[in-house]
């Protein structure tokens, strides 16, 4: 087991890492570059597309992994294959759109799309929320909320390592999860998720060396937008086997971050499409160093998923660690807003 997954993540950090590092001399040469504007955190012309290497590894495990069931035990996961289709698909075009605008209609079709095909990968569509509503109300809003989270992993890239490291925490964290539960798990795609959560965690983790602060290369749509799917994908699991404290714990900052950014401009009556630099980390980026914001946001993000830890481990205690999560949180984006006035 040990060597299994020693193997499995030192690959996937290599094959990232050099495959980032490749990346940014090939889009160098080729001029691919993301210019600054009113939305952006950097000054200068940065290479844009680590996304391509990142989504790459993933295929490559999805492609592999379902044709070793096939061949060895004759078993063809359908929704594995749907998975590979939808993240493919979503990084093509949020590619197109990283080199030439695409459409925003048009993008949030497929975001949609997206969603309502990854309904059926999951391990047990309409559970989502408990059996508290209606399956055809749970698959909705299941949706919609799945739509947003790809929106708001896309929205929150905007300074060096932050989507790194946040996608890292919640996807480690799951996979600690996964882990703590094990066998207990009456899940029948465990053994894929899991080595998917430990793949995606190392990609991520090599890729966040060349674009810590300094970056030598952002992500791009054609990584944010997919990896925003395969977050939903994955908290979604963790709510529908009961473990929906960790679906709010993990993701926290990044919900309550784009969230109340997005309501605070619907109430200001801005165009909440328009490039902007509201969000919580953004304003304090401007004081401090993007790796010192980080840092703050990944301190938290240690607290939400020991957090997490505990609250698996007790079930009796799920809402109070949740209610610390919303504490601690809400704590750091009053800090982040104070500081930001006070320096301004």
């Amino acid at each position: 087991m040990f060597w299994y997954i020693g193997v499995t993540s030192l690959l996937a950090f290599l094959l990232s890492f050099f495959g980032c590092k490749l990346a940014i001399n090939i889009f160098s040469k080729k001029k691919i570059f993301d210019e600054p504007n009113l939305r952006s955190s950097h000054s200068k012309a940065t290479p844009i597309g680590a996304g391509i290497v990142i989504i790459f590894i993933i295929l490559l495990y999805i492609f592999l992994y379902t044709l070793f069931k096939f061949l060895i035990y004759n078993d063809f996961n359908v929704s594995n294959l749907f998975i590979f289709i939808i993240v493919f698909t979503l990084a093509y075009i949020s590619w197109k759109d990283d080199l030439n605008r695409v459409s925003r209609i048009f993008r949030i079709f497929f975001h949609i799309l997206a969603a309502t095909i990854g309904i059926n990968c999951l391990s047990d569509p309409g559970l989502v929320f408990q059996g508290i509503l209606p399956t055809s109300l749970d698959i909705l809003l299941t949706i919609i909320l799945w739509v947003w989270i790809i929106n708001l992993t896309n929205f929150m890239d905007g300074i060096d390592g932050i989507t790194g490291a946040g996608s890292i925490f919640t996807f480690f964290g799951s996979l600690i999860i996964f882990l703590i539960i094990g066998q207990s798990l009456e899940f029948s795609n465990n053994s894929f998720i899991t080595t998917f959560l430990l793949i995606i965690t190392f990609s991520l983790l090599g890729f966040l060396f060349w674009n810590w602060y300094p970056a030598k290369i952002f992500l791009g749509d054609v990584g944010s937008i997919p990896i925003g799917f395969l977050i939903g994908w994955i908290i979604f699991e963790l709510a529908i086997i009961e473990l929906w404290h960790v679906s709010f714990l993990l993701p926290m900052y990044y919900f309550f971050d784009s969230t109340l950014t997005l309501l605070n401009r619907i109430i200001r009556k801005e165009k909440i499409f328009d490039p902007h630099r509201n969000h919580f980390y953004q304003k304090i980026s401007q004081i401090y160093k993007h790796s010192r914001v980080v840092i703050y946001i990944s301190l938290l993000n240690t607290s939400l998923v020991i957090l997490s830890i505990l609250g698996t481990l007790n079930n009796q205690i799920k809402d109070i660690v949740i209610l610390i999560g919303v504490i601690l949180t809400s704590l750091m984006i009053l800090i982040f807003q104070i500081a930001s006035k006070r320096y301004k």
